[in-house]
């Protein structure tokens, strides 16, 4: 049971690790301004 909180395996997992990349993405986007943010999008393939 530790494994699947480490490596989520079901979908509750992975919707926790979207929310805390798109907390992620937003102090980013705080840190960086818009125009940083632009960058980093356009090289992720955005």
């Amino acid at each position: 049971m530790a494994n699947s909180i480490l490596i989520p395996s079901n979908s509750r997992g992975l919707k926790q690790i979207e929310r805390l990349n798109q907390i992620a993405i937003g102090q980013m986007r705080v840190l960086t301004g818009d125009s940083g943010m632009k960058r980093l999008e356009g090289k992720s393939g955005e």
